[in-house]
Order: C-alpha cells, then structure tokens, then sequence
C-alpha cells in the first residue's frame, strides 16, 4: 500500500493545479446596452450582445450562439488619427453574393474606447450614425472582461 504522504502531495498538486485552471478563466464577460438600427442598407434590427470574443486587436460582440449577427470593435489606437474614431465598428450585412461590413469610423458619431489587460478586455462604444439608404444606427454598448 502506498505512503499517504505522496498521495497527499499528489492531491495538493492536483488541487492548486485545477486553482490556477479556474483562476485563468476568471468570471463571465459583463456586457450591457444595445445597438438599434433602423432602414436603409442594414435594414431594421436590435442588437443585444451577450458574450464576446477576443481576435487580436478586435473585440467581437455576438448576440448569442443561434444568432449570425456579430459586430467588431477594431483598436486604432496603434494608428491614430484625427479623422477616425478611436475604435472601428464593423457591422456585417448578409447579401446574396456574401456578407459585407458596413465600417463605421466617423469621429462625429462614434464615441469609443477600449483597454487592454490582463483581466480582458473593456469598454464602451456609441453610436448615431446614419448607415446609408436613409439608415440610421444608435446605441451604446458597455463591456468588460472579454478575452
């Protein structure tokens, strides 16, 4: 029959291991508000995000896993410019021949920010911004905590 004491040592590491495992995912992404659009190219709909992923320099929010609308959130930040926005919004439209992404980056209708870190991902994007075709989006989205 084996020692107790290297099993003991063996639950311990098993234990502080599956710590680290739980500690490394920390909690769920809080995220709240919504993006509203009304006619025009990207025709009606509201968009109520409810988790998000992290691509690089972009945040994307997604509806929830049935849905195929996902909007991105690209960081400038690394190329600043006084005629665009400090953060990118991507808003994907499904056409017959593909999905294209209407961009939007106009300082005068959206107001953003976006940090980086180690416990993900935060920040708040708003939008007034016509969207072409007499199309109007608008809304505000918070979140933190997306990785």
């Amino acid at each position: 029959m084996p020692s107790p004491a290297p099993i003991a040592a063996l639950v311990a590491a098993l234990a502080l291991a599956c710590a680290s495992c739980a500690s490394s995912h920390g909690p769920p992404a809080e995220i709240h508000g919504r993006l509203a659009s009304g006619g025009g190219f990207l025709g009606d709909w509201d968009f109520y995000p409810a988790t998000c992923a992290v691509h690089n320099d972009e945040v994307v929010l997604i509806e929830n896993n049935a849905s195929l609308k996902r909007i991105r959130l690209v960081d400038r930040s690394r190329m600043p410019s006084s005629r665009n926005a400090k953060v990118d919004v991507h808003v994907a439209k499904e056409t017959p021949t593909g999905s294209v992404d209407l961009v939007f980056t106009d300082p005068a209708c959206v107001k953003s920010s976006l940090q980086g870190g180690p416990q993900g991902y935060s920040g708040k994007v708003s939008l007034d911004c016509t969207s072409g075709q007499g199309g109007h989006v608008l809304g505000e989205i918070t979140f933190s905590g997306c990785k």
